[in-house]
């Protein structure tokens, strides 16, 4: 299981550098490995991927441990977080670590010379309180991300939806900015690949699906079905714990709870006097007509006026929707205006999040609920003239 989650990752995270590589299309993709290890930046900073057994240390890609039993991981707690291996540690600072026979006591040897003491699984340790007790796995010991810093006196950086940790010397200015992304993309080309640039990307796309395309990663039912797998696994009780440490199984919860909520959004569970469940209806029949066309609004020659809710006339005297029909945000059966923000995007989005939630749990309710909902919407006349994609966001979850 594990080593399909990886495989996964990778391929997903050569897509974002793939997308990231495309930004610089008509010149080489950043810098090369003796360049980044020249670079003052780097030659400050580790860098680590959850899962993965490389490391980039200052500037060289390098393997955590010779024999590839080291890669950190995340775990979720009370909040998520990452454990980090100490050999990752000990090749950035120049710090070395000992196991005792006990195979709890833990000395670590800073390159000045300073000892530091902790144990496996316990809170107190040479320099005050952990929030969290170090872990030994598969030989490896391991802090968590804020007990790593607190010992090596690094600072630290993590974002965790793609799985990446950095630790520097001196303060690191990452954040979540487009231009703090782009950086971290180029910067894992160096971790993740030996050698890629952008010209060589965008061979592969012309030759495998060509230019003026919409390219799309396809699941099969058979994946689904391995998802599914998955995720039925790890919500076993007597798989909880070990669910904590399975990225994949917390990217398919994380979808899960996004189709119960939008389950939530438009339907109700109905239960008899005992509390049992007896069917879905929706949740208001305010909910089944916000799904109908907005109205059009007209001018006083006839005219259409496009995404408005009020109009100027000739004597200078405004009109609004709300002194028309009594109210400010009107539906009923007028001519749907399209556009990229109007219901049916919405609606496509919960149709999507409906679909991905039956897949992997075999829930009737969603079942139920995609149906009943992509009828409403198959109930619009017309979809607005140039908003072709709509039609196409709301096909494509059915």
């Amino acid at each position: 299981m594990k080593k399909r989650m990886i495989k996964v990752l990778s391929f997903a995270l050569a897509l974002l550098i793939g997308a990231g590589s495309f930004l610089l299309l008509g010149r080489e993709a950043g810098l090369d490995l003796a360049e980044a290890a020249d670079s003052s930046t780097y030659k400050n900073e580790l860098w680590l991927m959850a899962d993965y057994e490389y490391a980039l240390v200052k500037g060289t890609k390098k393997k955590i441990r010779e024999d590839g039993a080291a890669a950190p991981y995340l775990f979720m707690g009370d909040t998520m977080t990452c454990y980090i291996p100490l050999s990752a540690l000990c090749l950035f600072t120049g710090a070395t670590f000992s196991l005792g026979e006990d195979e709890k006591a833990v000395t670590v040897t800073l390159s000045g010379g300073a000892k530091k003491q902790m144990t496996v699984g316990e809170l107190e340790w040479s320099g005050g309180e952990f929030l969290l007790p170090p872990v030994l796995k598969d030989g490896e010991v391991y802090l968590s991300n804020l007990s790593a810093k607190s010992v090596f006196s690094l600072q630290g950086f993590t974002d965790l939806d793609i799985g990446l940790i950095v630790f520097g010397t001196k303060s690191l200015n990452y954040n979540n900015s487009y231009s703090s992304l782009s950086v971290r993309i180029e910067t894992l080309r160096h971790l993740l690949f030996e050698t890629v640039t952008a010209d060589g990307i965008y061979r592969d796309i012309v030759n495998a699906v060509g230019i003026d395309t919409h390219p799309r990663l396809m699941v099969t039912q058979e994946r689904f079905d391995e998802l599914r797998e998955n995720y039925l696994y790890y919500t076993d009780p007597d798989h909880l714990e070990e669910a904590a440490e399975d990225r994949l199984f917390a990217l398919v919860s994380r979808f899960v709870t996004q189709a119960n909520s939008s389950f939530k959004n438009y339907f109700a569970e109905l239960t008899d006097e005992e509390g049992n469940l007896t069917g879905y209806d929706w949740k208001s029949e305010d909910v089944v007509v916000s799904l109908r066309h907005p109205y059009y609004l007209y001018d006083e020659n006839g005219n259409r006026l496009v995404g408005k809710t009020s109009y100027t006339g000739p004597d200078g005297v405004t009109t609004t929707l709300s002194e028309l029909y009594g109210k400010s945000n009107l539906t009923g059966d007028g001519y749907d205006e399209g556009g990229r923000l109007n219901q049916s995007g919405t609606t496509a989005a919960h149709l999507l999040n409906l679909a991905f939630g039956w897949q992997i749990t075999r829930d009737e309710k969603y079942a139920y609920a995609f149906y009943h909902l992509a009828k409403e919407l198959g109930k619009w006349e017309h979809w607005g003239e140039g908003h072709f994609l709509n039609c196409a966001d709301a096909s494509a979850p059915y």
